[in-house]
């Protein structure tokens, strides 16, 4: 087993590992050419799981640390992430402020239901264009800060260094549950959109000595526009967990 200890502040959401399960009718649907595994991120705990919670166990431990006592993060207006931050921020005690991409509806989709029964504000853009978003985000953390409040800004996705250390830990506890089940994983494939969880499993495995493709495939950005990203944060990540990772290896399909 390989364990590395961050040196930053967290805040605990998470219970245990999320299940890793064989797929075999899937396999068979493949001919058996491909042994197919998943890693069960949807069944972690808090408001129906999702990755998105190892990233916020980090970030809101450096908020509380930076005595936060406001949440601010945006996404798209079915986003798990900001579905996710609103649970954990309620946990944490801290008010949560949710910016959603526009134009409104007349009647809100479930994950915005959902952030709403969660406690969470609300924020819709008046269009779709991602300039909007951020402009919004801007006038909604000066609000605060205006008032008094002290917003710690989480990025679209819980994005970056910080939040990409809980994907570092999702690699290594992939590699070890691998190594038990005596499962030798060639590739690793993950929806990327933001690029964090793709470059945060790719050093974890890395650092677990598990030499196995990151393949993103990418739902958001181009290829050419996320590259730069995730190899950029390969080299943070890398930095913080000692390791030098050939950021050369970000790959997509």
């Amino acid at each position: 087993m390989t364990t590395w200890t961050p040196n930053l502040p967290r805040f605990p959401l998470l219970d245990g590992p999320s299940p890793f399960q064989p797929l075999p009718r899937f396999s068979a649907a493949l001919g058996d050419d491909a042994e197919i595994w998943v890693k069960r991120e949807d069944l972690l705990p808090i408001a129906f799981g999702g990755n998105k919670l190892r990233n916020l166990e980090f970030l809101i431990g450096a908020a509380l640390a930076e005595g936060a006592d406001a949440l601010v993060t945006s996404g798209r207006r079915w986003s798990n992430h900001c579905r996710l931050t609103a649970a954990a921020g309620a946990r944490a005690g801290l008010d949560v402020h949710l910016v959603l991409t526009g134009p409104p509806l007349d009647s809100p989709g479930p994950n915005q239901r959902l952030d709403e029964l969660l406690g969470a504000t609300v924020h819709v853009t008046t269009t779709a264009e991602r300039a909007d978003r951020e402009a919004l985000v801007a006038a909604v953390t000066d609000d605060l800060r205006t008032a008094g409040r002290r917003p710690y800004v989480i990025a679209v996705g819980g994005s970056g260094a910080v939040g990409g250390v809980g994907q570092v830990l999702a690699g290594l506890e992939l590699a070890d549950q691998a190594r038990e089940r005596g499962v030798s994983p060639s590739a690793v494939v993950l929806p990327s959109a933001t690029g964090g969880t793709q470059a945060g499993l790719l050093v974890g495995l890395e650092l677990a000595g598990l030499r196995a493709r990151v393949v993103g495939v990418t739902v958001a950005a181009t290829a050419a526009e996320l590259r730069p990203a995730v190899q950029m944060l390969v080299r943070d990540l890398g930095s913080l967990s000692g390791r030098v990772v050939d950021a050369g290896s970000v790959e997509f399909d």
